[in-house]
C-alpha cells in the first residue's frame, strides 16, 4: 500500500446523526460504564476514590466512617464450586448491603472480593456499632462471612490535615488485623 492510496473499509464509517437526546443518553452509559461495576452494579474503585477524595472539600460532608470488608474464605468457594457461584456470592453481598445503607452512602466494590463503604456524618462511636452490628446481622442472615475494617475521618476534631486515604488505610489495617486474628 503507498502513502497515496487510502485504505478500504467494508463499510464506510459515517459521523452519527444522533439527536441530542440521544447523544446525552450515549454519553450517560458511557459514564455508567466508567463508574459501574458490571458483575455486581456497585460503583468501582474509580468512582470511590473520586467520593474518598472530594470529602475535605464538600461543606455537606462533616465526617465519614470509612468502612471496607472483604468475603471470608472467597477463594475456596471460587475453587470449590466454581466462579459462577462466586459471582453470585459477591451479587449476594452487594445486594445485602444496599438494603442496609442510606440513601446518601456510597458502596463500591474496590477489588476482586473487597468493598468499601463511605457513610457521610456518621462518626459517633454508637451510631458507628450500631451501624456495624446490623450489616454484620444481615450478612449472617444470609449466611455470608465478611470481615470489616473502619475508620472515622472528622473534619471538625483534627488539627492536621485531614488525608481521606490515610483514613481508608487505617480502615484496612484494621480488616487486616481482624483477617489475620480469624486466621485468613
Amino acid at each position: 500500500m503507498s502513502f497515496d492510496s487510502r485504505p478500504s473499509f467494508p463499510h464506510p464509517v459515517r459521523p452519527s446523526r444522533q439527536s441530542k437526546e440521544g447523544q446525552k443518553e450515549t454519553i450517560k452509559q458511557l459514564e455508567k460504564q466508567a463508574l459501574i461495576d458490571p458483575l455486581t452494579g456497585a460503583y468501582n474503585r474509580r468512582f470511590f476514590d473520586e467520593q474518598l477524595n472530594s470529602i475535605p472539600h464538600s461543606r455537606h460532608i462533616s465526617s465519614a466512617t470509612i468502612v471496607v470488608f472483604d468475603a471470608d474464605n472467597f477463594k475456596k468457594i471460587n475453587d470449590n464450586f466454581g466462579h459462577p457461584e462466586g459471582d453470585k456470592t459477591l451479587k449476594e453481598i452487594v445486594s445485602t448491603i444496599n438494603n442496609q445503607i442510606r440513601p446518601g452512602d456510597t458502596l463500591a466494590r474496590t477489588g476482586g472480593d473487597e468493598f468499601a463503604l463511605i457513610l457521610p456524618n456518621l462518626n459517633n462511636p454508637e451510631d458507628i456499632q450500631k451501624f456495624i452490628s446490623r450489616l454484620f446481622g444481615a450478612f449472617t442472615e444470609n449466611n455470608l462471612s465478611v470481615s470489616f475494617g473502619f475508620a472515622t475521618l472528622d473534619k471538625a476534631n483534627t488539627k492536621k490535615p485531614i488525608d481521606p486515604k490515610a483514613t481508608f488505610n487505617e480502615a484496612d489495617q484494621m480488616l487486616l488485623r481482624i483477617k489475620e486474628h480469624k486466621g485468613q
